[in-house]
């Protein structure tokens, strides 16, 4: 937060979605953004495809997800990533939803608690002292694990 503090920045990257979001010290990111004038562009909304592998996934969407970041303080836009066209008209959906399908409340709870600091093979973990490929390890893992992504 020094660099955002000390105006070392006129825009932040982060990223922001239901699941991490109640992680202790994120909310003060976004507050200092907005108390500094630092603009706060939204990473990961869908924590790298995690939030739709859930048990309970049936309830969350792409508009939902978007939603919920765009009504965070300081915000201003996002950078959902998407593999393909079914992915971009998805998140693209965001533009013609209805408030009810944009509604997030009835999921917050359930993605306090299943998704707290979970890898999404960003590698902002690097670099490894010893050469390791981090995101590389912990999505082959999850590859054969959990057969997604």
């Amino acid at each position: 937060m020094r660099f955002i503090k000390d105006n070392h920045i006129d825009v932040l990257m982060f990223p922001i979605n239901l699941a991490w979001d109640f992680m202790p010290g994120r909310k003060e990111v976004f507050q200092s953004c907005v108390s500094q004038n630092v603009g706060l562009v939204a990473m990961k909304p869908f924590a790298g495809g995690r939030l739709f592998q859930q048990e309970n996934s049936n309830s969350i969407s792409p508009a939902k997800c978007i939603n919920y970041i765009l009504t965070q303080p300081g915000v201003s836009t996002t950078v959902p990533g998407v593999k393909n066209v079914k992915q971009l008209r998805a998140a693209l959906h965001f533009l013609e939803a209805s408030n009810e399908e944009r509604d997030f409340s009835s999921i917050i709870i359930e993605f306090q608690q299943d998704l707290k600091g979970n890898c999404v093979y960003c590698n902002h973990c690097l670099p490894c002292p010893v050469g390791i490929d981090i995101g590389q390890i912990i999505q082959m893992v999850d590859k054969a694990m959990y057969k997604y992504i």
